[in-house]
């Protein structure tokens, strides 16, 4: 069965099945072998139906958990359906631009239709990216993911540590590892579950960390994201020892601020003392008595970089 509900086959080949995904809104699950399969002529190409909750005022606490946990299995059939239909959007984007240009583009067949997704949705580009490319994965080489979504077996945040965790393992090795994951994923949060998830993946490929870390320190880079109240919050990701390693400076020299007496947060001295590092002032908000320097002594900019210039004389004289 064609999981992107194409209607032709390559090379002009025979169209396979067509795709049917049934929710049915009653007070249990049911099988989908027990659901009798509507024919074509039942239900027309498309999204169509519709569901009904009545008179919820009148549920007792019974029907009111179980009404719950059907619209939970429903909002991930729904996930699932949506993963569907977003690969399918990327194959006709790169059936169009074939035909148009008699060429294979799928590095562009796939920004466009991120770009139109993002859009639809209402997401940033960012985001719609990232949904396209696990509908990709879902629709392609983790089905089984994909089957215990719809069924209502996952959670969404699962579905992500599956794919996850499946990067940079050999194709073939992929079906069986993902069955172990699911495995796993049964009544986990997703905290729990990716703890698990890692571990397994660590103890059968640990020659993919390497490889992993790799790809990861590909991807540092630093973002902002602006707030409301005229704030940013600045974001990094950055290797690990180096972001604990900053964060720690921060932390030691802010705590030498408040000991010399100055009245400010902890949190609220590790920004400032950031900003002054980085671009020599750091902005005090007048109406309130935290955002004034106290105490003498040296500033905590001036302890940091302190710091760092002690660590990087020790490190030269290491490697001398």
């Amino acid at each position: 069965m064609d999981q992107n509900g194409s209607s032709t086959g390559p090379g002009g080949a025979p169209a396979p099945a067509c795709s049917l995904s049934v929710f049915v809104a009653g007070p249990a699950p049911v099988a989908p072998e027990s659901f009798p399969q509507p024919s074509g002529a039942d239900i027309r190409d498309g999204f169509t139906g519709a569901l009904a909750l009545q008179n919820v005022e009148s549920l007792t606490e019974e029907e009111t958990g179980g009404v719950l946990s059907r619209l939970n299995h429903l909002s991930r059939w729904v996930q699932a359906q949506q993963a569907k239909v977003l690969s399918r959007m990327q194959t006709i984007y790169r059936e169009e631009i074939l035909f148009a240009s008699e060429r294979l583009d799928p590095d562009m067949a796939f920004s466009l239709a991120a770009e139109e997704a993002s859009a639809i949705l209402g997401v940033p580009t960012g985001t719609g990216m990232a949904l396209m490319s696990q509908a990709g994965d879902l629709c392609t080489a983790n089905t089984a993911t994909l089957g215990s979504l719809e069924a209502g077996q996952i959670s969404h945040g699962n579905v992500e540590t599956v794919l996850e965790q499946c990067v940079g393992i050999a194709a073939a090795d992929v079906p069986s590892f993902e069955a172990k994951l699911l495995g796993l994923a049964a009544g986990q949060t997703k905290t729990q579950f990716r703890v698990k998830a890692r571990r397994l993946r660590e103890s059968q490929f640990p020659e993919a960390i390497i490889q992993r870390q790799r790809t990861a320190f590909d991807r540092r880079s630093v973002w902002v994201r602006h707030e409301p109240d005229g704030m940013s919050c600045l974001s990094g990701m950055l290797p690990a020892e180096t972001a604990q390693g900053i964060y720690n400076q921060l932390s030691v020299a802010a705590r030498g601020e408040q000991a010399a007496g100055d009245a400010r947060t902890v949190d609220q001295l590790r920004a400032d003392i950031l900003a002054e590092l980085l671009v020599g002032h750091h902005h005090h908000c007048d109406n309130h008595g935290s955002g004034t320097d106290g105490g003498g002594g040296p500033s905590g900019s001036d302890q940091a970089g302190s710091d760092q210039g002690n660590q990087g004389n020790q490190g030269s004289q290491g490697k001398q």
